[in-house]
């Protein structure tokens, strides 16, 4: 097993845009569907969660006293990838 957690850091190589969110997929390893994270900016910024089923919806990673913490913060399309990082930018992803 890796000692550290580099194969579990995501690549940042663009932001993500509108038209790629309205069509992102889970991914399909070993032929199974398996829920996907796209990350749109690094830090804490917002990611989309694409489910098998191909529910989707936005979640933050945020640090709280020291401590890194994921909160929900809606579902696609009610909240858009504009609103999603309006609110992660502001540090208030509402949970629901």
């Amino acid at each position: 097993m890796n000692s550290g957690n580099e194969s579990e850091k995501p690549k940042y190589k663009h932001p993500l845009k509108a038209k790629f969110v309205k069509s992102a997929k889970a991914r399909d390893k070993d032929g199974e569907l398996k829920t996907a994270k796209y990350f749109d900016i690094p830090g804490d910024g917002p990611y989309l969660r694409v489910t098998p089923t191909g529910y989707k919806y936005w979640e933050v990673r945020l640090t709280v006293n020291g401590r890194r913490r994921t909160r929900g913060m809606g579902p696609y399309p009610a909240l858009s990838l504009k609103e999603a990082r309006e609110q992660a930018l502001a540090g208030c992803g509402k949970s629901g």
